[in-house]
Parts: C-alpha cells; structure tokens; sequence
C-alpha cells in the first residue's frame, strides 16, 4: 500500500463538508477523485498489479498566509503483494507527475493540479499497527500521519516533493513533443521542446529555479550564439518526439567562449565529449543560411547509419 496527497488548485474547491465523511459532499468528492486515479494507473504499467484507490480525506492546505480555496486530498493505492515488476514509491510518483504535467490520459481534465504538491511513499505497518490504518478528525488529522515518519518527506530539486531514500530515482517518463514556453528562446527557430531538458530538468518549475544563471551568460554576450545554445539545452527541438541535440563543436564552442560565466554546477552538467559528432549535411538545408547558423539536423535513417556512439539527432553551428 502507498500514502499520496496533492493539491488542487481549480476545480474542487474546500468545502467545510469535506471534514465529515459521512457527507454526500465529500463522498461525490471522493469519489471523482478515486476514479480518475483508477483510470490512469490501470493503463499504466502497473496496471496488472493495480488494486484500487481510496480518498482518505480532503483538507484545506496548510496555509499560514492566506485563506485559499484549495483542497489537498490524502490518498492510499493499494497493489497486489510480490507483483512483477515490483511496484515502488518512485515509479507511482513518475506516473502522477508526468499526468499532472502532460495531461498525457485526461486523468485530470477540468482540474488543475500543483505538481510541487505531490508526495508519494510506501506505507509499511508498524508493530502497533499506528500508520497503516488511520482516520480524520479534529483531534487526529490525517496530515499527523503524512508527518511522523521514520523518513519524512524533503523536497529534491529536480523531483518536488521526491521522498529521499527511495530505493532508486525515478526514470523519466516517455518523451512527448509539446510547445515551446520558455520566453528566453520564444525567438528561437523551432516551436516545439520537451521535458526533461538536456540539463536535467524535468519541467518547467524547476528550470525556472535556476533560470537566472543561465539569463547572465546570455546577457553577457560572451558568444555570439549563447543563447541559441542554451536555448537548445534548456527547451531543445523536438521532432517527432525525439529532441535535437548541439552538435559537440557548437558546444565546445560555446564553452571555451563562455567559460568564465559558466558557473561550476552548469559546467557540470555540459559535457560537450558526449554531444553527437555533426558527421553529414541534410541536402535540403545545405545552402541555406551559411555561416553562423547552418540549421542542420540529423535525420532518424541518417542516425541509423551512423556509429553507436553518433546516433543522436544533432544541430550544428
């Protein structure tokens, strides 16, 4: 069994009815939510091992602030025991994500969902007994239970609101093409990106954590094509749901040009040695726009010709 909770935002707005269970308000909320969640992971891959969800409440966020009109819903995800492949905390957390982000199954269609509000994590039975079956009230909220754990919940970066101590990250979810949205690169030539980025991204919010130091090499016009080139990291083309790499000269370019702006976390994650090597020109675009920009892509049959180690869509300078 798994332990979840996350917020909405518009479209199931609190109501003082959600504290009795007993209400036709709550059990319509509840039940909305329960079937949305059973849609989306019976045709995910752990579909054959899905049991059933429940709705164990629905609560006003802890808001110190503000009194808004969210409600957090606290969820359990029940799975037939020893299943194959092992179901974990991880994988169920990469399934919800990627839904909120994506809207991938409509699961959530006329709710919005904050995504920094998810948590998920595997409820394990102590020898009392306390944390595997529990109940709301006044005197013993749920939100008790979500709090005392031997591992509490903390928030990675890359993963909002991610458990530390998984027994392993999570993989990414399939790659989808989808608009670009970054106002950085709206002037960029190509109108379509996808998450995650070549820097590791996963979505939007956590690229606009650090957005400022990638805006600083831009502005301090230390290559000519800066910005195309981190355009091309942070929201990369995508073509028929695979992303187009900077070929490895356009990105040793860029760093020997940029070096000193680069701060040491981003020059990290930009190893130009594992860019592709831009190997053969596309026909279509051979003489067109010479010079700085040659705008060249590797196709999917010129990839395959390539060697294992340069079968990469690549864009060079």
């Amino acid at each position: 069994m798994f332990k979840g909770q996350f917020t909405i935002t518009r479209g199931l707005a609190y109501k003082s009815d959600f504290e009795k269970h007993s209400s036709k308000v709550f059990k319509e909320g509840a039940s909305s939510i329960t079937s949305r969640l059973d849609s989306l992971f019976n045709v995910s891959h752990h579909g054959k091992a899905y049991l059933r969800s429940q709705v164990i409440a629905i609560e006003r966020p802890d808001q110190s602030d503000r009194i808004t009109g969210d409600s957090t819903v606290h969820f359990d995800l029940h799975f037939a025991p020893r299943s194959r492949p092992p179901t974990n905390a991880a994988d169920l957390y990469v399934i919800l994500g990627d839904e909120m982000l994506s809207h991938r199954h409509g699961t959530f269609v006329n709710l919005t969902l904050d995504p920094n509000s998810l948590n998920v994590q595997e409820r394990v039975s102590s020898a009392s007994g306390r944390g595997l079956f529990y109940s709301a009230s006044s005197s013993f909220p749920v939100t008790a239970f979500f709090t005392r754990d031997s591992r509490p919940w903390t928030s990675v970066p890359r993963f909002p609101g991610l458990l530390a101590g998984l027994g392993r990250a999570p993989g990414p979810p399939p790659r989808r093409c989808s608009p670009v949205t970054l106002d950085l690169c709206s002037s960029s030539s190509y109108n379509q990106t996808s998450y995650p980025n070549l820097l590791g991204h996963w979505n939007s919010t956590s690229l606009e954590a650090e957005l400022i130091s990638f805006r600083q090499i831009m502005d301090s016009e230390c290559f000519v094509a800066a910005t195309d080139f981190l355009c091309r990291l942070l929201q990369p083309e995508c073509v028929d749901d695979e992303v187009v790499w900077p070929c490895r000269n356009f990105c040793q370019q860029f760093v020997d040009s940029c070096h000193q702006f680069i701060t040491k976390d981003i020059r990290e994650r930009i190893k130009c040695p594992e860019f592709p090597v831009f190997k053969k020109k596309s026909p279509v675009l051979e003489d067109s726009n010479k010079g700085l920009f040659d705008g060249i892509l590797f196709s999917n049959n010129d990839k395959e010709k390539e060697e294992e180690s340069d079968k990469r869509v690549c864009s060079e300078r």
